[in-house]
């Protein structure tokens, strides 16, 4: 047994030194194994930072490249817009000549150009001939000239004669009969002018300069002038419309209300020669011819009786009988003074409702039939312009008047004021030779 015990012992001592020889085997193994990834990580590690070297270096290079690149399309776009400018510039100077062109074919007669001009030698050949041109036209617009010519009368009739052109703008004929400033009959034609001006035109024909010359401006022969008419208060007062006859209206109605104050006032008689003419006969202690005096009509003669008939009374109340004898008056002198003003408020509004209403009636026509033809717009524009022109008529004179009419009205009050306490003191003064117990019995 003990054999068998030592014999297990050795057999597992045995086992032990193979174990640890394996074991350090493995070790050694696995050592070299580490060593072997250190230096294969080490390999990597270098490889990868010369790989992202290479990579910064070769961003370095694309961001360099980019901002190059970057450089040269900004360049490329400002070349670009300089181009679209230059391009532009070019088709605005090119319709800029076209129209000149074309204007010029219209306006100056006899001048010669091709029907299209392209190119540069062209348009510029072009050009001196349209300046040259009007060069000539200038200097011979500064001129006067006297041609064989026909023109028409005022009867309608032809006549031949002589026409004096003042340059290209105003014009005199001179024939058998008649003779006179001319302006355009349409379609290059002339005829006499009404107003006045034979004297003018004849000495002008015989080559002299006349005092006094009237003359007729014109622009151009295409379109015929005809003397328009002064326009009577009816066709005006048609053009405003309705709100125009209102206003017309409120015009005269503020007229005859300020010849009805006017009245008013002037029948407020003269209170200052009044109390004056009282306080006399107090003062010579004639009672009776004191209410003679103050016996004439108007609200100075009933302020006046209102302060004779309180004589006797204590101070206090004759100036209580004066005032309210005053109070009395002021709504007559003052009836209707408001109304001036309110006429003169209200005429301005009236004249904006007509604007108002014309350019509404302007737009419907414009709706239904567009901006082709003026003259139907005419109607709305002149109702909405005529009856502002009229609000203001009326409302400015309405204005000035109210205010005048009321500061007469505030110095006749003034001076029934002053009237009645002069009169007061008249009364109540002991030397009129009246004692209050006197007046009482009288």
């Amino acid at each position: 047994m003990l054999l068998a015990l030592l014999t297990s012992l050795l057999g597992g001592a045995a086992q032990a030194a193979d174990l640890d020889a394996a074991y350090q085997k493995e070790f050694a193994y696995l050592k070299a194994e580490k060593s072997s990834l250190i230096q294969a990580t080490e390999a990597l590690k270098e490889q990868s930072e010369a790989q992202l070297s290479a990579s910064e270096a070769e961003t370095e290079g694309l961001q360099g490249r980019l901002i190059f690149q970057t450089l040269q399309a900004d360049k490329l776009e400002e070349t670009l817009n300089q181009a679209e400018r230059a391009s532009f510039s070019a088709e605005e100077d090119a319709d800029r000549v076209g129209a000149l062109l074309m204007q010029a074919r219209t306006t100056l007669e006899g001048i010669e150009l091709p029907s299209e001009v392209t190119g540069p030698e062209a348009e510029a050949a072009a050009l001196r001939s349209v300046f040259t041109a009007a060069s000539e036209r200038i200097a011979e617009g500064g001129q006067v000239r006297v041609e064989e010519g026909a023109f028409f009368l005022n009867d309608g009739s032809e006549a031949q004669g002589q026409i004096v052109r003042l340059g290209n703008i105003a014009s005199y004929g001179v024939s058998q009969g008649q003779a006179g400033a001319l302006a355009p009959a349409g379609e290059g034609r002339l005829q006499l002018w009404p107003a006045e001006a034979s004297a003018a035109a004849r000495a002008l024909g015989a080559g002299e300069l006349p005092a006094k010359l009237p003359v007729f401006l014109y622009e151009n022969l295409d379109k015929r002038m005809e003397e328009q008419p002064a326009k009577t208060l009816g066709q005006v007062m048609e053009g405003g419309g309705v709100v125009g006859w209102i206003i017309l209206g409120l015009g005269i109605a503020a007229f005859l209300i300020t010849g009805i104050r006017l009245l008013i006032l002037r029948s407020a008689g003269k209170p200052g020669a009044l109390a004056d003419a009282v306080c006399k006969a107090l003062e010579a202690g004639d009672l009776q011819g004191a209410i003679s005096a103050a016996q004439a009509d108007g609200a100075a003669s009933r302020v006046a009786q209102a302060v004779l008939a309180a004589r006797g009374m204590a101070r206090e109340q004759i100036e209580d009988l004066a005032s309210e004898a005053l109070l009395r008056e002021t709504p007559r002198l003052e009836r209707l003074g408001p109304a001036i003003l309110v006429i003169a408020a209200v005429a301005p509004l009236l004249g904006l409702l007509g604007t108002v209403t014309g350019m509404i009636s302007t737009f419907d026509i414009i709706t239904e039939f567009g901006t082709g033809d003026p003259k139907m717009l005419s109607g709305g524009i002149s109702e909405a312009l005529i009856t502002t022109q009229l609000g203001l008529v009326v409302a400015i004179p309405a204005v000035l008047l109210g205010n005048a009419i009321g500061g007469k009205t505030e110095a006749v009050l003034s001076e029934l004021d002053r009237a009645a306490l002069q009169m007061v003191n008249a009364i109540d003064a002991p030397e009129n030779g009246l004692s209050n117990a006197e007046q009482q019995l009288a």
